[in-house]
């Protein structure tokens, strides 16, 4: 029976996303894109930064930060 392995592992302590930092955008540009999300909006924060609404709610989902009345 053929077992499928897996060569890339992201260790969710080092990196906030679980993206392939040889592809796509960096890690930085996504954080500082949810990070800016939370503060104005997401849909102000995708025009911005020229990313479409659906990343930036994925990006947000991915990265796992919580955020709460104290932080906002």
């Amino acid at each position: 029976m053929f077992q499928q392995k897996s060569t890339t592992t992201f260790p969710t302590e080092e990196r906030p996303f679980p993206y392939h930092q040889s592809y796509g955008l960096t890690d930085g540009f996504r954080m500082q894109v949810v990070l800016e999300s939370y503060a104005l909006s997401p849909k102000e924060a995708a025009r911005n930064n020229k990313v479409s609404l659906a990343s930036v709610y994925k990006w947000r989902k991915d990265c796992r930060i919580e955020v709460g009345p104290w932080l906002i």
